[in-house]
């Protein structure tokens, strides 16, 4: 049954207006995964060889850390475990390793370094944007996955080749040192 035009015009304007309403501004939660575990190809191996012991230990208390915050429902300018915007979890996930970042996915976006997909390694940041704008960030957890807090079911781990969000990736960012 298709919809009326003035059915389809609702929908239309209400999906719309929810997409608009928070910083991430589009509905992340399509294809979730949690728990998922991959094996890791020998490219991703060898790229792992170039990371210094450091960095590798600040990305596993990021991974780690943002792991501990699945399931946490979203909430337009949260930033605990009792509710969660994209760029308020990120921040907050950052800073219990010791690192500080700007609030606003926009403003994350300026801080990182850019990098290509080809050199993503877990703790990465993926951006998202909406016409012009960066509006929603996810953290790289490895074997081409993302957690991030999705506004209809906040914080999951999603797949970047889903398409709704491969459409939509603005770039990617290493937090620099």
């Amino acid at each position: 049954m298709k919809p009326t035009g003035a059915l389809y015009i609702t929908i239309t304007l209400c999906a719309s207006l929810f997409l608009f309403s928070c910083t991430s501004s589009v509905r992340f939660a399509s294809d979730v995964r949690h728990n998922t575990v991959k094996k890791t190809s020998h490219s991703q191996k060898k790229d792992r060889k170039t990371v210094k012991p450091s960095d590798i230990e600040e990305t596993n208390c990021i991974v780690k850390n943002a792991k501990l915050w699945l399931g946490t429902p979203y909430k337009y300018g949260g930033e605990s475990k009792s509710g969660a915007d994209c760029s308020g979890f990120v921040q907050s996930v950052f800073s219990s390793c010791g690192i500080d970042l700007p609030r606003t996915a926009a403003q994350q976006w300026d801080f990182v370094q850019r990098i290509a997909r080809s050199s993503l390694i877990a703790g990465d940041l993926v951006f998202f944007k909406s016409g012009a704008h960066i509006n929603h960030v996810g953290i790289f957890v490895g074997d081409n996955l993302i957690i991030h807090a999705s506004t209809s079911q906040g914080v999951i781990i999603q797949d970047l080749d889903n398409l709704y969000l491969s459409r939509r990736i603005a770039g990617f960012g290493r937090v620099k040192q």
